[in-house]
């Protein structure tokens, strides 16, 4: 491989490290195991909520279900009573307003039973739900961090071949071309190397003069742009 080839070689290894650098980076910075590791933490503060929302309903529902046996057992003692009354009219007349409060009472506890056992299967339902979301979401998560972990293994693995083949390259240049590459790389952003495509430098674009053309053409294979002062290869040269 002649110098001139090492270096646009070099380039062009030099881009894809680049480029395999910014993929590492992207995969590190990525928006979607964050996303879902944020989904995972919001949805964890809702089943908490659910499950308080759910124990406060099944309290309720417990108390409901005291207070029924509670008054079904003074209602119990209040016909007992009513039957041991005999005929004391004023007595009776009491006793008979004290079941009737007493059923009306009752009534209302079980039409609260009722709502309360609806809102109890819609917590659970939701509770439900939200375990099954949780479960996706999980799957989800390992599924990403796995791509990943692998995604990262490969781009190392490649980036890591071809920095054996830069340094193979890297022995085909003069150490005063290879120190310039450095340097022009650095100042150009990896892009520092360009090619004469008949008197047009093929990264600047800038036409040569012909007095510059001819000068350049004649004197080197290697040279500098004098517009932008890459490193300029001359493409007319035999590159056989």
């Amino acid at each position: 491989m002649k110098e001139y080839q090492a270096l646009l070689k070099l380039q062009e290894v030099d881009i894809q490290l680049m480029r395999y650098n910014q993929q590492l980076h992207a995969l590190l910075e990525g928006k979607r195991i964050p996303a879902c590791t944020t989904a995972l933490k919001k949805l964890k503060q809702q089943q908490t909520q659910l499950l308080a929302q759910r124990k406060d309903i099944e309290t309720e529902l417990q108390d409901n279900h005291d207070m029924q046996t509670h008054l079904q057992e003074i209602t119990q003692n209040v016909k007992l009573e009513a039957q041991s009354a005999g005929s004391d009219y004023r007595r009776i007349s009491d006793l008979e307003l004290q079941l009737s409060s007493l059923a009306k009472k009752f009534e209302k506890l079980q039409f609260d039973e009722k709502k309360l056992k609806a809102d109890l299967e819609k917590f659970k339902k939701a509770e439900h739900n939200a375990h099954l979301l949780q479960e996706k979401l999980r799957g989800e998560l390992t599924s990403l961090k796995d791509e990943q972990a692998q995604n990262i293994e490969d781009i190392k693995r490649q980036a890591a071949s071809l920095l054996h083949v830069r340094d193979e390259v890297k022995c085909g240049l003069t150490h005063e071309h290879m120190a310039l590459y450095t340097s022009l790389k650095s100042r150009f952003n990896g892009i520092c190397v360009e090619e004469l495509k008949g008197n047009m430098p093929s990264v600047c674009c800038v036409k040569l003069q012909p007095s510059l053309y001819n000068k350049i053409k004649a004197d080197q294979t290697i040279a500098e742009c004098p517009y932008c002062h890459r490193l300029l290869i001359i493409a007319s040269h035999d590159r056989s």
